[in-house]
């Protein structure tokens, strides 16, 4: 038997920090799929406390093979950041931390090639993020709600089909942009941290989405819903969008 409960949307938080020190607390994550021997580590960059280093090799030689995504989730699961290092030179990149809140992190390192999420080498960092916090909302982030529509929940390890509805200012949403060319990115955790997936979501039309999801194990998830939707003004709002289930 599978159970759900709602939550709310969590609009995506910008917030200006002055990071004092950054303390690399715990290495883990799972071991990366395909025939190549990939090795991610993650430092403190030594000029700058609010840049990390990452540095990438494959069969013991810097390599830049495959895109580089940065999911950086708050201790307490409220809060998620989805962006990119950016490469200084081959296997060498940087991550700037500077608009982030004080506090615990994982950081989930994510290489994707052709092959997709489905086959993606997978990292994680814990760390803490101590500073001084002048944190403001984005009021465009705040106009887009996330409705559940149908939650076909399974039990763990079988497929789970999630739809869920986009409102922007109490409307279904009428137009989606892209984020590195998709519509809306979605990603879920469990409670526990141990387990993240990274997807994307398919637009349905009248504002719909479809999200899947194959859980590992009865427990609590978070999911997050990242679309980029285009206002009237042709603007483009990019929320980070919360919502929790339980498998069991």
């Amino acid at each position: 038997m599978t159970t759900q409960h709602s939550d709310y949307s969590w609009p995506l938080l910008r917030v200006a920090t002055a990071l004092l020190t950054v303390g690399i607390l715990m290495v883990g994550g799972c071991s990366p799929s395909g025939h190549d021997d990939y090795k991610i580590d993650l430092s403190a960059d030594p000029q700058s406390a609010a840049r990390l280093l990452v540095t990438q090799d494959i069969n013991g030689k810097p390599a830049s093979k495959g895109m580089m995504h940065a999911h950086i989730l708050s201790a307490d699961q409220l809060a998620l950041y989805h962006e990119h290092p950016q490469q200084r030179e081959t296997g060498k990149f940087a991550l700037d931390l500077a608009e982030h809140a004080a506090g615990e992190y994982d950081i989930w390192i994510e290489i994707t090639t052709n092959e997709g999420h489905a086959n993606a080498v997978l990292k994680r960092f814990t760390m803490n993020l101590p500073g001084k916090i002048a944190s403001a909302q984005d009021p465009g982030a705040a106009r887009i709600a996330l409705q559940p529509v149908k939650l076909a929940l399974k039990p763990a390890g079988a497929v789970s089909d999630l739809e869920f509805l986009l409102q922007l200012d109490g409307s279904p949403v009428a137009q989606f942009g892209k984020f590195i060319g998709v519509e809306v990115h979605t990603f879920a955790v469990s409670n526990d941290r141990q387990w993240f997936k990274h997807d994307h979501a398919e637009p349905k039309g009248g504002g719909k989405v479809d999200a899947h999801f194959r859980f590992p194990k009865a427990g609590e998830y978070v999911i997050f819903l990242q679309p980029t939707v285009v206002a009237e003004d042709s603007r483009e709002l990019r929320p980070m969008l919360r919502f929790k289930v339980t498998v069991q």
